[in-house]
């Protein structure tokens, strides 16, 4: 026996708006038309729907099970006329998606002018960490369809203009009635001719052919906001790929490389290095200067003893926060720089030391 509730996935204390929206959703899911549909499966609901979304049919069904709806002279019955059938909704919001049926000439250009719009454009580009570190201009070239210059991406010559197409009149989409054992249905697609604009050139760009644009190298010239780290993404908004017919552009989107520094290494917003001494500097301790980044100079105090390996911070000195206020730190590593050769002085004089110590 048919469980009606289970049929529409509901509850035995749904609500009729419950029920109509359950019935909305599976018939859509299982409309014959549809490249996945089953009819069997579509009449089943909408059996199950008759039932319950009548008061007095449901109560019957709710008492007496299925024996209560299927007397002589049922509509709700298995043989019921599907196209005489009163369903309580609107069946061209329902299947719109499927048949485009009540959709606007305005809903079609829209979707027409997404349809047409440029691609997003991506590509890689590296950078050295002084250019990360500070920002820089930097002129990129990439290929891709760029806008049309004789038409300006228009698609007609200077001297002409649009005129209404002639086969969709204006309207920029085609009607077609097509019939169903649901009824009659109008089904809309894009105008062959006008690609859904409606319009066509009255001379056609002799450039680019009426495409608006053109396969050709592009420069521009971008700007890499301080701070910024490898393998982000900067989005150049319409910078990408030109529009058909004078669409909207995609935009383009740059991955950056950060190349390996010679001097510095980064780990988020701070730098480290390393600074080498010699044992004197290091058991006296001395001042030596550091040049940062940016090319500017500070002075570094290295206290007496110091260790090989010991870290002296530069608060201040790293990268710029690219989100935020402030930067981060410089971290310098001191290594004791021990000479491979000696003079003999000083072989004596560390002799000497050595037996001080």
């Amino acid at each position: 026996m048919k469980d009606y509730y289970d049929l529409l996935g509901v509850s035995k204390n749904a609500t009729t708006d419950e029920i109509k929206k359950a019935f909305n959703r599976l018939a859509f899911k299982y409309h014959p038309d549809r490249p996945d549909g089953d009819e069997k499966k579509f009449k089943e609901i909408n059996e199950a729907y008759q039932i319950l979304n009548n008061p007095e049919t449901r109560s019957r069904y709710d008492q007496f099970g299925q024996a209560g709806v299927s007397g002589a002279g049922s509509n709700y019955g298995p043989n019921v006329n599907w196209s005489n059938a009163d369903f309580d909704f609107d069946i061209n919001d329902l299947f719109s998606s499927f048949f485009t049926g009540g959709a606007t000439r305005q809903s079609h250009r829209k979707r027409s002018e997404h349809k047409y719009k440029g691609q997003d454009q991506e590509m890689e580009l590296e950078i050295n960490l002084e250019e990360a570190a500070l920002g820089a201009e930097k002129e990129i070239s990439f290929r891709t369809y760029i806008k049309c210059a004789s038409c300006q991406g228009k698609g007609h010559e200077p001297n002409s203009g649009f005129k209404t197409c002639s086969k969709c009149h204006g309207e920029g989409v085609i009607r077609e009635t097509r019939r169903t054992f649901l009824g009659e249905f109008a089904q809309i697609t894009d105008c062959s001719v006008c690609r859904g604009t409606g319009k066509v050139s009255e001379k056609t760009c002799k450039t680019c052919g009426g495409d608006g644009r053109l396969y050709a190298t592009k420069k521009i010239k971008i700007n890499i906001p301080a701070g910024i780290r490898s393998q982000e993404v900067m989005r150049i908004n319409g910078a990408g790929e030109a529009g058909q017919y004078g669409n909207t552009s995609g935009d383009l989107l740059i991955v950056i490389k950060i190349k390996p520094h010679n001097l510095f290494r980064r780990e988020g917003d701070d730098l480290f290095c390393d600074l080498k001494i010699n044992f004197t500097e290091a058991v006296l301790g001395t001042e030596k200067n550091i040049v940062l980044i940016d090319k500017k100079t500070v002075s570094l105090t290295i206290p007496e003893g110091i260790e090989s390996g010991s870290i002296l911070k530069l608060k201040n000195k790293g990268i710029k926060h690219i989100n935020s206020i402030g930067q981060g730190d410089l971290y310098v590593r001191v290594k004791i720089d021990t000479p491979k050769r000696v003079s003999r002085q000083m072989r004596e004089l560390l002799e000497r030391l050595e037996k001080e110590l």
